[in-house]
């Protein structure tokens, strides 16, 4: 294939995942479709890596093979579980491993496409802006549409009422999208003062607000504090931290528990779910009962098994998640991964700087919510670690 056709295969595949992006959930057939685009990206570099010498390398991608240090601790976590579960529907935690490995060969994929066919780094950093945008758009649809998503607790989903739940058909997820979002168009603003921006980042601080996601607000709070420490903006960041506060206290309080603040439902739930997480890492505390082997865990260690929910296969942190499915063993391989990472980044352009803020909103937000996880995140991540990375 010659470099023109090439350039624009490539141009297609991230462009297929960014347009499928903000619609979320809404697509879902047996598998998510911004799935099979990263799928497909997988299958071309792959094909590509076997033609022999070309713009694609491994070796020269370290972060590459950094993170793959994880996924290897994962697939051995995945055969180990064969003794612990004799007998079990193994194809919905290999689906998963399938999926990791997917998203870790897509930052591969934009790495190269970027450096290889010298693309403008701010084509793909702008283009995680709008879906940012486009997804906040789609979400105040659904809270004027259809604010009330009780009926579709028969399908699965939680029973959220006048909260901006958004195509991923929950505020958790919505709001690390936004977060994400704010941090990179907050970034842009500082670096080029492009009075526009404001307005950007105004609708999407109130589209955050009215997720009436406590996650949410703290992932942000976290972001924000960071790059008023590392970028000496600690007046202005104050500023914006003091508005949104005050929009927040602002906000209505129509009926429903989810919209309060104080709301303890949620909070006792998150508890019995991390209890239900210490009880499966003791179960298998070394090498974990299997990533992600989590349904298969709960239908075997308890009578309440969550087969049914869409969390059945996720916990209320990721960082139990990875304790669970892969044992101390990969935790501390996870842990080596993110310290070996850091000096990859290339911390003094506005992408390191972004992708710091970014990597900080979800560590905090992944500590009760699974998204660290979650398709359109990973995908996120790994197209900021791309254009991240040091030359």
């Amino acid at each position: 294939m010659d470099y023109a056709k090439a350039k624009k295969l490539d141009m297609a595949i991230i462009f297929i995942f960014l347009a499928l992006f903000p619609f979320g959930q809404l697509l879902k057939m047996t598998i998510q479709p911004i799935d099979l685009a990263v799928g497909l990206a997988f299958i071309y570099t792959i094909l590509r890596l076997r033609s022999g010498p070309s713009v694609f390398s491994v070796r020269k991608l370290k972060a590459f093979r950094v993170l793959k240090n994880f996924l290897l601790a994962a697939l051995f976590s995945f055969l180990f579980s064969l003794f612990i579960f004799k007998t079990g529907p193994f194809i919905i935690g290999f689906f998963y491993l399938l999926r990791l490995t997917f998203y870790l060969y897509f930052l591969l994929f934009v790495y190269n496409f970027v450096r290889g066919f010298k693309v403008k780094k701010d084509l793909l950093f702008n283009g995680l802006i709008a879906v940012s945008f486009f997804s906040a758009i789609f979400g105040w649809v659904q809270y004027f549409w259809f604010p009330d998503f009780r009926p579709f607790t028969v399908f699965g989903w939680d029973d959220h009422l006048y909260r901006l739940v958004g195509t991923f058909l929950d505020p958790g997820f919505t709001s690390i999208v936004v977060v994400l979002g704010i941090m990179a168009a907050l970034y842009k603003y500082i670096s080029s003062k492009n009075k526009k921006l404001v307005f950007l980042l105004a609708f999407l601080l109130l589209s955050l607000a009215f997720t009436y996601s406590r996650a949410g607000y703290l992932s942000f709070f976290a972001g924000a504090v960071y790059l008023a420490i590392s970028e000496k903006k600690m007046k202005e960041i104050m500023l914006m931290l003091a508005a949104f506060l005050f929009i927040v206290l602002a906000l209505p309080r129509p009926a429903g528990e989810g919209v309060k603040l104080e709301r303890t439902a949620s909070t006792g739930a998150r508890l019995i779910n991390y209890s239900q997480a210490l009880k499966i890492i003791r179960k298998s505390p070394v090498f974990g009962i299997g990533f992600n082997n989590l349904c298969l865990a709960k239908e075997t260690f308890f009578a309440n098994n969550g087969q049914g929910s869409h969390s059945c296969s996720g916990l209320d942190s990721s960082l139990l998640l990875i304790l669970a499915t892969t044992g101390v063993v990969g935790f501390m391989i996870f842990i080596r991964c993110l310290v070996s990472l850091l000096p990859l980044i290339a911390a003094k352009t506005i992408y390191g700087k972004v992708f710091f803020s970014s990597l900080m909103a979800l560590f905090i937000h992944s500590l009760f919510v699974n998204s660290l996880f979650y398709p359109w995140v990973m995908g996120w991540m790994a197209i900021l670690l791309a254009v991240s990375l040091k030359e």
